[in-house]
Parts: structure tokens; sequence; C-alpha cells
């Protein structure tokens, strides 16, 4: 029997002014996972978006607001894209996290160039605190673990998914663009991405 899932996904952006308020990524992942009949019916996306280079905070009390935000929301599932320039406000966040009352029914999924480019085996050592980790893109691995989630089936036949405390081969998911679906037009009528 399918269940229901709870899913934020985190986006921690070096945003200009005239940058789309939701990145190219994000917005692509998000297209794939919407286009599932599954994930459409049983599971509630939530986007966490903030821009990094307009904190005007301290970096904990970012890494506290953006913690807060997210355990608002109630997620089974966090799903953070790791890049150069969030690098450290991620590992904070994750801290954060972690000492969260919440946690224990959340799991974390990192991906990003920051994932994708470590070498096999390090991945834990990187983030010790998350659960899953995709390599590659992450179109198809997204929403396979989030199907998996729901349907209870397992995680660990997913092209380019690491589970944490199992041997990491170091694989990539792999994507076809021609059938990646577009976050410009999708099913629903509107786009994920505005331009305006």
């Amino acid at each position: 029997m399918n269940k229901q899932i709870r899913l934020s996904m985190v986006a921690l952006d070096w945003a200009r002014k005239k940058d789309p308020a939701m990145s190219l990524g994000h917005a692509s992942i998000k297209a794939k996972m919407m286009m599932s009949d599954i994930l459409s019916s049983h599971c509630h996306i939530t986007d966490h978006i903030f821009n990094v280079n307009s904190t005007i905070t301290s970096p904990d009390d970012f890494a506290e607001k953006v913690a807060e935000d997210i355990m608002s929301s109630r997620p089974n599932l966090v799903a953070f894209g790791a890049f150069v320039w969030n690098e450290a406000h991620t590992q904070r966040i994750l801290q954060k996290l972690e000492r969260h009352p919440q946690r224990s029914n959340t799991r974390i999924l990192i991906g990003g160039p920051q994932v994708s480019y470590a070498p096999k085996g390090t991945l834990e050592s990187y983030y010790p605190t998350a659960d899953y980790f995709i390599r590659g893109y992450a179109e198809e691995a997204m929403s396979n673990t989030a199907e998996s989630m729901v349907t209870g089936s397992s995680l660990h036949q997913i092209a380019g998914l690491h589970i944490a405390q199992t041997p990491d081969t170091g694989l990539q998911a792999k994507l076809s663009l021609e059938h990646a679906p577009s976050p410009f037009a999708n099913n629903t009528g509107q786009p994920i991405i505005d331009l305006k």
C-alpha cells in the first residue's frame, strides 16, 4: 500500500536580481517528479529557496532560519543540492537539522557537484549526517527515490543513488535529455520557472 510523503527540496543559490526565483536544476528535478503519477498523488513537495549571497544575518543564524523553515513542513525527506558556493551553509544547516527534535523521522539526501565529484568511498566523511547521496543527474534518481519511499520498494537498485553505510560504487545517474521534462512547460500547464 502506498503511503503519503512530504519532500522538502532545498536550494541554497547564489542568485542575482536578474535570475529567476528557482534555479534550472531545481526546476528540472521538480518537473520530472511532477510527471510521476505516483508522486503527483502521494508526495507533497515544498520548495525552500534561499539566496546565500544576500544573507543579512550571521551564518549560524541563517542556518537556524533555514533549518526551522525546512522542519516546519514536517518532511520525510529533505533534498539538498551541494555546490561550492553553498558548502559552508549546507554543512551548518545539516548540523542544525541533526539536532532538531523531528530529525529521527526525516531522511537527508544530498546531490549536486560536491557529491558527484567526490571520490568513491568519501561521501559519509564529507556529510556524516546524510542518509542518501545522488551522483550525476538527479532527475531520474530523485524521482525514483521518492517513488520508492511511497511504495516501500527497495532503494538499492536506483542508478546513481548511494545509501549511507553501504558500499559506495561511485556510479553516476544518467539523464536522457530527449526525454527530460521541461521546467518551462510541464503537465500542469503552468511553468515551474517563471522568467518574469
